[in-house]
């Protein structure tokens, strides 16, 4: 017996149908980053690079299979974090929601710092320093402002800007082509499966938006046909469209493409199409880049909403402004963290950053494709099933055989067992697949790659435990007794607690950023550190201030409290200094070789 569970949603008209999804997806995929990456990849695997589109595209459709067959399961608003959710409870999809928005911050950050780059190749002044930070800055100030005064502004600057910032590749490509020198394409040597996978790992960010555009399942037709034929069509357009770029921009530039890292597809522009050809591409970069930011800034500061709205941070981060009826406090707060990480590093690195944050998340959704299928859960209509296809087995021999560049035994006894384990487990295979596919990626980051989601992560599953509590409200309100609000909550839970934990954490943390090069990264990290503890230093002493308040005891002992409490916030701000300056010390004693 099928299992529906929450697997519809209530008073949402279903309108979208494959056009209109297919077109959505290509809208939200191709972004900013293909004005950046090809002199990236190019880089690295030099003519070789469209190789790495390839397996992106193979990879890509191993796990968006997944996500059809979620989709089609699945029929509620919310993409991948309502997939896991209902597979996996509410805690897991609290997780799912969380790499999300940490997904979506770091990638406009990245995409922020190259419109900077971009705009720093006419205007000079803003190319580094303070010029740089200014710029940056007003673009996030100005964005904000737009959203909080209505949605309706916001995604009316949206609209106007999808249009503009594909024609220019578009006329790139069709122009480019006829240009393109076929001893600049040629490439003598297949790469290795490292260098292949760590461009993999970047390239990746050029796919992301597959997620965004399935958030509102709950309003297509009929979506276990809608959902994989909009995915998949939106795919191979999206795949054509990078291969071609890659192509023409090699082609044209031969090895120079890879030393002109801020904008590679206007300087091929300029040989082909002169001075024009060049303010036009730069222009569209300019112009997709802040569609992009201005995008994001709409809808990503609303997984921030839910979660104030919910409890799991603060109930002001639900707020909503009085006049214009939007999440000013949530827009503002995640446009400022934005800002933040664009000012503190490169596009390649908050690229890179963005890619693990998205490949955990696909993770955890090919891993509630699974369960889906396992419990057999329903939506409206048939689910979407591969039971008579053959081509995911047969695109996951295939990427087995392009990573391993040598004919040996062990990849080919790979594709047997793949090709045997789709024949005994039928569709389940495609989300184990799919898994594998993103382990393999993320086994080319760095550990201090990691660091980023694994420090969040850490801080969203402590903050959703703290909500579930009823003793962190009970502190809050100075509902416990004295004695236990100073000496076990002040004391020990803050003192010996939270304290040396979150010291502990900032300083491995920002170590690895040491290490890795990024100190403005490290410095980061230490900010959020200060600002979590200073949170519950402050939960700590208001709960002992009111407990004291309301203490039935001898008022010596409230008044000692207070005391105590007041001569405690003087302390800590002495202290502050202190914690800075241990913090770098160990980070650097660890990140020296």
């Amino acid at each position: 017996m099928s299992k529906t569970g929450e697997s519809t949603d209530e008073g949402l008209v279903r309108a979208l149908g494959v056009p209109t999804l297919t077109a959505s997806i290509v809208n939200a995929t191709v972004g900013a980053g293909i004005f950046v990456l090809p002199a990236l990849v190019a880089a690295r695997l030099g003519p070789a690079a469209p190789i790495a589109f390839l397996i992106c595209a193979v990879a890509m459709t191993l796990i968006v299979t997944s996500f059809a067959i979620a989709g089609s399961r699945v029929s509620l608003t919310g993409g991948l974090y309502a997939y896991v959710e209902v597979a996996f409870g509410r805690y897991v999809g609290f997780l799912a929601g969380v790499l999300l928005w940490l997904t979506n911050v770091l990638a406009v950050a990245g995409v922020a710092s190259a419109l900077v780059a971009s705009i720093a190749l006419v205007l000079p002044a803003v190319q580094n320093g303070f010029g740089r930070f200014v710029l940056l800055v007003l673009i996030f100030l100005a964005l904000a402002t737009i959203n909080i005064r209505g949605v309706r502004a916001g995604a009316g600057t949206v609209a106007s800007l999808t249009v503009a910032k594909l024609l220019p590749l578009l006329l790139f490509v069709s122009v480019g082509l006829f240009f393109v020198r076929p001893e600049a394409i040629s490439w003598p040597a297949w790469p290795d499966s490292a260098s292949i996978g760590q461009t993999v790992l970047l390239l990746i960010f050029a796919f992301m938006g597959v997620e965004l555009a399935l958030v509102p399942s709950g309003e297509v037709k009929n979506p276990a046909r809608t959902v994989p034929r909009s995915i998949f069509l939106a795919l191979a357009i999206t795949t054509v469209l990078y291969i071609a770029i890659q192509v023409v921009a090699q082609g044209v530039l031969g090895p120079e493409l890879a030393n002109f890292t801020d904008a590679p597809l206007a300087e091929a522009a300029s040989r082909f199409l002169g001075a024009t050809g060049k303010s036009i591409i730069l222009a569209g970069a300019a112009i997709s880049a802040f569609g992009y930011v201005s995008g994001d800034i709409l809808g990503s500061p609303r997984t921030l909403y839910a979660f104030g709205r919910s409890g799991v941070l603060p109930e002001k981060m639900a707020a909503v402004h009085p006049r214009f009826r939007t999440p000013h406090i949530a827009i503002g707060v995640h446009a400022i963290i934005a800002c933040a990480l664009a000012v503190s590093s490169t596009f390649q690195y908050l690229a890179i950053l963005s890619n693990i944050a998205a490949l955990l998340l696909y993770l955890f959704c090919c891993a509630a494709t699974f369960e889906l299928i396992r419990r057999n859960v329903r939506a409206d209509g048939p689910p979407f099933s591969i039971h008579r296809l053959l081509i995911v087995p047969i695109l996951a021999v295939a990427f087995l055989l392009w990573i391993f560049p040598d004919p040996t035994l062990i990849k080919f006894a790979g594709a047997g067992v793949v090709l045997a384990a789709a024949w005994f487990l039928r569709e389940k295979i495609v989300p184990l697949i799919a898994v594998g596919v993103v382990v393999w990626i993320l086994s080319h980051a760095t550990l201090s790659e990691f660091a980023v989601a694994a420090f969040v992560l850490v801080i969203a599953s402590a903050l959703y435990g703290l909500r579930r509590l009823p003793y962190v409200g009970r502190h809050w309100r100075g509902e416990i007794s004295l004695p236990k609000s100073y000496w076990i909550n002040g004391v020990l839970v803050f003192g010996l607690g939270c304290n040396f934990l979150l010291l502990l954490a900032a300083t491995l943390t920002a170590a690895l950023f040491l290490r890795a090069g990024n100190p403005a990264l490290a410095a980061f990290v230490i900010v959020v550190e200060l600002a979590l503890n200073i949170s519950a230093y402050i939960w700590a002493l208001v709960g002992i201030w009111r407990s004291a308040k309301k203490f039935q005891g001898p008022r010596i002992w409230s008044i000692l409290a207070r005391v105590a409490t007041a001569l405690g916030v003087l302390m800590s701000l002495g202290r502050l200094a202190q914690d800075l300056q241990f913090i770098e010390k160990i980070s650097r004693s660890l990140a020296s070789p």
